[in-house]
């Protein structure tokens, strides 16, 4: 799944992907068939694409306007994903909305917050089985702390003697945000790269010594005066 397979920026964006469908008003026929469905490891937004299911956006709703629903749901889920001996119940569709969201800038937790979305166990299950997307999450990640790095520097060159303060707030954080999704491009200490290893598969290492002698007077010192101080 080389770039992502289908998760790269010319797949389908998550705002695309959201087709325009009638309002489904809630009832607990259909309720319980989507909580059926979930339990079983069908995506909720594999259910919601037949006719007669409720929107994913409604299907949000439902379980934000009603708690015990959205509270099924979310146990059904992370039920599903934790009965999957293989890949947690992993779903291209919701993987490549995951990826979409992420390169916007929203994060993971609010993410898995959405009803329509897998819960934070059920994602980190996907990245540690499915390697794709784990590769998937990082690219996302990568591109959301470039673009982070673009809007800082707009920032800093429309600053003005009345917004320096907030901006400076703004700016610190936001070096903090992209050093912690992607600290192999941000961080303070960079990865080693493979290629940039020396032949023989050992690093080239600089080693710089430095001399230190004793202050001023420590070397009349009688040998109990230097024991006193730690020095011998």
């Amino acid at each position: 799944m080389a770039d992502g397979d289908g998760f790269g920026v010319g797949g389908p964006s998550a705002k695309a992907a959201r087709r325009s469908r009638p309002y489904v008003k809630f009832s607990a026929q259909l309720a319980r068939a989507i909580l059926r469905r979930a339990a079983l490891g069908e995506p909720v937004l594999s259910i919601c694409a037949d006719d007669g299911m409720p929107s994913h956006n409604t299907v949000t709703v439902w379980a934000r306007t009603h708690a015990a629903f959205g509270r099924a749901l979310a146990r059904a889920r992370e039920a599903a994903a934790a009965d999957d001996p293989g890949e947690a119940g992993f779903c291209q569709d919701t993987a490549r909305e995951i990826f979409a969201r992420l390169c916007e800038g929203e994060g993971l937790y609010r993410i898995c917050a959405d009803p329509r979305m897998p819960g934070k166990s059920t994602v980190y299950r996907w990245r540690e089985r499915v390697p794709e997307f784990d590769r998937a999450v990082r690219l996302a990640r990568d591109i959301c702390a470039e673009t982070v790095c673009e809007e800082s520097l707009e920032a800093a060159r429309a600053v003005t003697p009345e917004t320096a303060s907030a901006t400076r707030v703004r700016l610190e954080h936001e070096r903090w945000f992209v050093r912690a999704i992607a600290p192999h491009r941000f961080g303070p200490v960079r990865a080693v790269d493979p290629s940039e290893l020396a032949s023989g598969g050992e690093a080239e290492m600089t080693v710089i010594v430095r001399k230190f002698t004793d202050p001023p007077g420590v070397a009349e010192a009688t040998p109990e005066e230097r024991r006193r101080l730690g020095l011998d």
